[in-house]
């Protein structure tokens, strides 16, 4: 038998765990003659209705959710535009296959003028 239950907070619909797939896996690897995936706790913060979303671009999605975690934030609470921002332009960076070490600058750069904006 195996039992595998997932808990913590998602960032992400309990729907969106594909359950039946790591069931697979589970049977795959270990032949149980039972195995159950469980879902114990879920944070839907971040869950969005097709009307909330209905008309907005990938970009635009992504930023909402972002603004909406770093505003939980509250060192950055203030900035939360800016930050947001950041994140957002360091993902274009990173899918673009640009080095890591220009991933960092930009972070380092872009944080350091908003802590600077702080004070």
């Amino acid at each position: 038998m195996v039992e595998l239950t997932l808990f913590g907070n998602l960032n992400f619909g309990k729907g969106d765990i594909p359950v039946d797939a790591i069931k697979n896996l589970l049977e795959t690897r270990y032949s149980p003659i039972y195995n159950e995936v469980r879902v114990q706790r879920t944070d839907s913060d971040y869950a969005m209705n097709r009307g909330d979303i209905g008309g907005l671009s990938r970009e635009q999605i992504e930023l909402r959710v972002l603004s909406d975690m770093v505003r939980k934030d509250s060192r950055y609470r203030q900035q939360v535009d800016d930050v947001a921002r950041t994140l957002i332009d360091v993902k274009k960076l990173a899918a673009g296959g640009a080095a890591a070490a220009g991933i960092v600058k930009k972070m380092r750069e872009s944080f350091e003028r908003i802590q600077g904006d702080r004070c």
